[in-house]
C-alpha cells in the first residue's frame, strides 16, 4: 500500500483507527431499562421508550429497548411523554400488549467488523 507522502504514520495506523471509529459509530445505543405498569386496565406506564411510533384513540406503538410494542384499548390517549428518560404514561382503556419484533443492537454491520 503506497504511503501518503503528507502522513508520517504506516498505513496499518491508519487501518486501526478506521476500525476505531466504525466501532464506536456500531455500538448500540445505550440500553434503557423497559418496564410496564398496568394498573387496574386503564392507566400504563411504559419505560424504556426510544421513539413513540403512532399513538390513537385506538391504539399506540412504540419503540421501546426490547423490541416495537404495540397496544390496542379504547379511548387511549397519552397523559405525559418524556423520552429524554424514556417515560410515556397513557390512560384509557388496555385491551392487548404485543410485542412484534425484537430489537437487536448492531445487526449486520457490527458482525461484519468483528
Amino acid at each position: 500500500m503506497p504511503r501518503n507522502p503528507r502522513c508520517c504514520q504506516p498505513p496499518c495506523c491508519h487501518l486501526q483507527q478506521r476500525r476505531q471509529i466504525l466501532h464506536l459509530l456500531l455500538q448500540p445505543e445505550q440500553a434503557l431499562p423497559h418496564d410496564l405498569i398496568l394498573e387496574g386496565r386503564n392507566k400504563l406506564t411504559v419505560t424504556g421508550v426510544r421513539r413513540v411510533i403512532r399513538c390513537d384513540a385506538e391504539g399506540a406503538a412504540m419503540l421501546t429497548s426490547k423490541g416495537t410494542l404495540e397496544l390496542t384499548g379504547a379511548e387511549l390517549s397519552v397523559t405525559s411523554l418524556d423520552l429524554d428518560k424514556g417515560e410515556v404514561k397513557l390512560t384509557g382503556r388496555v385491551d392487548t400488549l404485543e410485542y412484534t419484533a425484537e430489537h437487536t443492537p448492531g445487526g449486520f454491520l457490527r458482525r461484519l467488523v468483528r
